[in-house]
């Protein structure tokens, strides 16, 4: 699961939630791929559907500070929050990058399978998320799950090229 609040793209700031479950049998092989995304813009709807078959939903978002290292995120549809969690963040942030651990995903759009190996880095901190509430009409309910862990990330840098037809 990540939750990203974007300051800058190629469609303007946003935010997003989103979940890859695990891999899927795609084509010819099991792979990646994004199972359920709110954004908080159309043009990010619109972008992330026609160009690389992520089906992005529009929701709204509400990052709220609590203290200096603790937010309160919300999601929601028409006034209903569906997403709820804290996190709070540590103090200490070590470069990270996806250099070693290539992002690829996969996704279709109609008949196509569109694979796109993304990269991304930034500086990244340990975090603790708690107070989880989800209502799984809209997204997976991971309040029992106990994650491995979890990762605040500042100066987080994201490029999704053209993806590749199978």
């Amino acid at each position: 699961m990540m939750l990203v609040d974007y300051h800058s793209s190629d469609v303007g700031p946003y935010q997003e939630l989103l979940i890859v479950p695990g891999r899927f049998k795609l084509g010819s092989e099991k792979q990646f791929s994004i199972s359920k995304i709110y954004v908080s813009t159309y043009e990010s709807v619109w972008n992330g559907i026609n160009n690389w078959g992520i089906p992005k939903e529009l929701a709204d978002f509400e990052i709220s500070p609590i203290s200096k290292n603790t937010e309160q995120i919300k999601v929601s549809l028409n006034g209903e929050v569906f997403f709820e969690v804290k996190l709070t963040k540590k103090s200490l942030y070590v470069p990270i990058s996806t250099r070693f651990f290539p992002l690829r995903l996969a996704q279709r759009r109609g008949d196509k399978l569109l694979i796109t190996n993304s990269s991304a880095k930034g500086k990244a901190t340990l975090a603790k998320s708690s107070g989880f509430k989800t209502n799984q009409s809209y997204f997976p309910d991971i309040s029992e799950l106990k994650p491995l862990t979890t990762l605040a990330v500042k100066n987080f840098e994201m490029t999704f090229p053209v993806p590749s037809n199978s």
